[in-house]
């Protein structure tokens, strides 16, 4: 499949390697990291190094990796772009105080042409620590060690959800050893550890910790540079070796001020594991403030206390994991399995059907899920969006519907980002938008799910939200039709063949397709193909 066009656009930013552009590669917005024409060798290793490494990781919390290639001549790698740039810039954007006329305009126009930030409120500050320790332990579960932890190389989407990026001086752990030595040391002076400022530096997991406590200081002090009153590095690392620590505000939760201070720990054995860090809440308000931020009536204290003492009450067997599993069979047996009619539109038609369930157990069945979708249970946030689109035992709010499964697919659920691509493209439960809905059916294709290519190829076949293709259209369908087997794919290839559309007509080739897609039971394949079959073998006995 030829491979999408990429457009270097702003300049985003510049450091020791290269620059770092905004991008476009086909539908999706990129971010491009340009290197510099004449690299050394240990440059070149450390570059080699890192794409390797990207390659490997595949998690929502790590920057996703598209691929490696020459542009004009220079190394480039395409990465995901993160609308709201580092955590630093969130942080420093809210200590600016413009002084002069002049600097306000320039504000102004700044906030004019960048994604809007949500506030730093304790909850959230609670919420992308706990999302950087994922992305920790899912790195540490692979054996590796990122060795450079810190706000600069913590990303965040547009939605404030954490991806943490610059593997450089990561380390690849090649035994099972909890501590690897090394000659020099790596990171950054005021995110090291103690152990790190040793004669032989010792890395472990628990040095990755130390870091994220240090990025937790950063968002609760406001401030991105440790021990700022000293300048000589050699003093920041005597007072950390001594057991010196920055000072943490007093308004600080009680348990955020917990959780850094283990992590600041002298013994790192006496630090916990990444995967520890996510066991319990890190404030009380953090599952309400995730909602607050992604939807767009969220639920109070209140309702979701209520919510919980229903799921208490509720019969034995119907807790709240048990009914979500019985939502997701329920919804399961009634929903299309794939939601797509044969025209490229949704198939809504179960939201029509009449269920049995009584009002009172759908009521238990909603208040039990929702504690669960409010705390990124993506089935149950689907489960939920399902219940609103049909009316099943709660109002009928397409509007509520979109919102749930907006926030599902915004956490990487593959049929969640399809159907936000249905919604934005049928403009149901939210106004109609193109764009937005390309680039969720992208967002499920990179995740492998067939009937989002069919959707993107139907989407270049009619110009909706990308430029119109033919033949970028013919590739999608191709692609569903030979890898992924649907007939669906193969009909439209069928018709794209038999009109000669984005390929030579050719209505034996068209043949081919509609009988493939017959043979699995594709009923406007069956009619197309005797049509066409007669019309091929008139041709050629006239010949």
């Amino acid at each position: 499949m030829a491979q999408p066009e990429l457009v270097l656009g702003a300049k985003l930013g510049s450091g020791g390697f290269g620059t770092v552009y905004k991008g476009a590669w086909g539908v999706r917005t990129v971010a491009v990291k340009k290197f510099s024409i004449s690299e050394s060798e240990s440059t070149k290793g450390a570059i080699q190094h890192e794409i390797r490494l990207l390659q490997k990781l595949q998690d929502r919390h790590i920057i996703q990796f598209y691929g490696a290639t020459f542009h004009e001549d220079r190394l480039v790698v395409i990465m995901e772009y993160a609308e709201c740039g580092s955590l630093t810039r969130v942080i420093e954007e809210r200590q600016q105080k413009p002084k002069t006329q002049l600097q306000k305009q320039q504000q102004q126009q700044q906030q004019l042409q960048q994604q809007p930030l949500a506030p730093l409120d304790w909850p959230t500050k609670s919420r992308i620590a706990r999302e950087i320790a994922l992305g920790l332990a899912y790195i540490h579960s692979m054996m590796i060690l990122h060795q450079d932890l810190k706000s600069d190389n913590v990303l965040l989407t547009r939605h404030m959800e954490v991806r943490l990026c610059d593997f450089g001086m990561s380390t690849v752990k090649t035994t099972s050893a909890s501590r690897v030595s090394a000659d020099v040391m790596k990171g950054t002076v005021g995110w090291m550890a103690p152990e790190i400022l040793a004669k032989r530096p010792q890395y472990s997991t628990k040095s990755d910790i130390y870091a994220l406590g240090m990025v937790m200081w950063e968002m609760a002090a406001n401030c991105t540079t440790p021990f700022k009153e000293h300048r000589d590095n050699l003093v920041i690392m005597s007072l950390v070796k001594s057991g010196e620590r920055e000072d943490l505000p007093d308004d600080t939760p009680a348990d955020y001020r917990r959780w850094v201070e283990r992590c600041w720990e002298q013994d790192p054995h006496k630090r916990p594991e990444a995967a520890d860090m996510f066991s319990e809440p890190l404030t009380n308000n953090i599952s309400a403030d995730v909602t607050a931020t992604s939807i767009s009536t969220p639920p109070t204290t209140p309702i979701l206390a209520a919510a919980q003492n229903i799921s208490r009450q509720a019969s034995p067997g119907l807790t709240a994991h048990t009914l979500a599993q019985r939502a997701r069979t329920r919804q399961a047996s009634n929903a299309s399995p794939t939601g797509l009619s044969l025209n490229g539109r949704s198939n809504n038609n179960y939201n029509n059907t009449n269920h049995t369930s009584t009002p009172a157990h759908e009521s238990r069945e909603f208040a039990a899920l929702k504690p669960l979708a409010i705390k990124d249970d993506t089935e149950a946030q689907m489960a939920l969006a399902r219940m609103y689109e049909r009316g099943d035992g709660i109002p009928k709010d397409d509007a509520k519907a979109f919102a749930w499964y907006h926030q599902a697919a915004r956490l990487g659920h593959l049929q969640a980002q399809f159907r936000v691509g249905e919604m934005f493209r049928d403009g149901v439960g939210t106004r109609k938008n193109d764009r937005q809905a390309a680039s969720w059916f992208q967002k499920a294709v990179d995740q492998g799910l067939v009937v989002a290519e069919i959707a993107l190829g139907a989407m270049y076949l009619d110009g909706q939200g990308v430029e119109q293709s033919d033949e970028t259209a013919v590739l999608w369908f191709r692609k569903a039709s030979e890898l992924g087997g649907d007939a669906e794919a193969m009909f439209r290839l069928g018709r794209m063949y038999e009109d000669g559309r984005g390929v030579e007509q050719n209505d034996l080739e068209a043949a081919e397709w509609y009988l493939k897609a017959a043979e699995k039971g594709h009923k406007d394949a069956q009619r197309r193909w005797l049509d066409v079959w007669t019309r091929s073998r008139t041709r050629t006995l006239q010949d």
